[in-house]
């Protein structure tokens, strides 16, 4: 299914920071949740550029999806895709002709109905390749080798994680052209939970508005779940952290392989078992005011209570390939804290 890339309201970052520009247009096109909840759709925004304006990434721009390499009369071609999820149908989207601007990503968001205690889930796009090619067979190993080149040389977009690599081999009248095809973080999906009751159909405005805290800007009421965490903590995942290769290549069981957590830890016994968060209880101070917090991409939340990033999160997120104004911190202001007794929901995941 192809998407026309021009959302019906989109809101975005303004900074010199990573540019988050959330589309809103598969939800405009179904129950419009967001347009009929402004200040749900602020928290979502503010989310967004809490953690793009901590992010100094240059990130290149694509502006073509055909990546060509020419040997004497023979030319391979790498023609791009990008998919995503749907946020309020869960179909897979495609977007036939991929490009956007520098230090730019694109995450889809809405809301479905989730089972069990899943508060939302976010997650990175992936990306399709067709070859195609013409010219004389014995030319052609060299000009998938151009090709391959030239495509590298942009869809990584020079900074942050690879999301992904395609690989494999181009056969052209019996000669084979190898290829691997890295891919950088350029589009992303969000969802939040419209079933709250989880009795298989969606609430009413009141059951939401009595579930969810919109309001990104006051504390959140007791007994609510706080939309602002839970974009956090998805968009986090949306750009990379416990979704992207760079990611799985850094892990190793429940073992952290990255440099900058690791020292900031003072310990890589780091992730969850599941291999997409970070392990429950594990403390840093917040970067707004240096109070002590579980850390942001741990896998649950307390009603009632608001998290926000922490020191622990910008070093797992420069880990995988982002920049940051400011250095780690220090070993001593993270710990792990064990036997922490919290009334925790389990509710956020991929």
């Amino acid at each position: 299914m192809k998407h026309v890339c021009v959302a019906l309201l989109s809101l975005s970052t303004s900074v010199m920071g990573l540019n988050i520009q959330l589309d809103f247009f598969h939800d405009e096109a179904a129950d419009k949740f967001f347009s009929s909840n402004p200040k749900a759709a602020s928290a979502v925004e503010k989310a967004a550029k809490d953690i793009g304006d901590l992010l100094t990434n240059s990130m290149a721009r694509i502006s073509s999806d055909l990546y060509s390499g020419t040997y004497g009369s023979t030319t391979a071609r790498f023609d791009w895709s990008w998919s995503y999820i749907n946020p309020v149908t869960g179909a897979h989207e495609t977007i036939s002709q991929p490009s956007i601007d520098e230090d730019t990503v694109v995450i889809y968001v809405g809301t479905r109905k989730l089972s069990g205690q899943t508060l939302g889930q976010g997650g990175a796009g992936g990306a399709g390749v067709i070859i195609s090619g013409a010219g004389y067979s014995h030319e052609w190993i060299d000009a998938v080798d151009l090709a391959e080149a030239a495509s590298n040389a942009s869809m990584p977009r020079g900074s942050g994680p690879t999301m992904g690599t395609i690989s494999g081999a181009a056969n052209y009248a019996g000669y084979i052209g190898r290829y691997e095809l890295g891919y950088g973080l350029s589009v992303g999906n969000l969802w939040f939970d419209s079933d709250t009751d989880n009795n298989g159909s969606r609430d009413s405005d009141a059951t939401l508005e009595s579930f969810w805290h919109y309001d990104a800007y006051s504390p959140v009421a007791a007994g609510k779940t706080d939309l602002y965490s839970v974009a956090l903590h998805e968009i986090l995942h949306a750009i990379g952290l416990g979704t992207s290769e760079t990611w799985d290549n850094l892990i190793n069981g429940t073992e952290w392989l990255g440099t900058e957590a690791s020292l900031a830890a003072g310990t890589s016994s780091l992730i969850s078992s599941d291999g997409h968060h970070a392990l429950s209880g594990l403390m840093s101070a917040r970067i707004s005011d240096g109070v002590m917090q579980e850390a942001l991409i741990s896998p649950s939340i307390t009603p009632g209570s608001r998290k926000e990033l922490t020191e622990l999160d910008l070093a797992f997120l420069t880990d995988i390939g982002f920049s940051a104004p400011e250095s780690v911190p220090e070993a001593s202001t993270i710990a792990l804290l064990a036997g922490a007794l919290m009334m925790v929901i389990p509710r956020r995941k991929r």
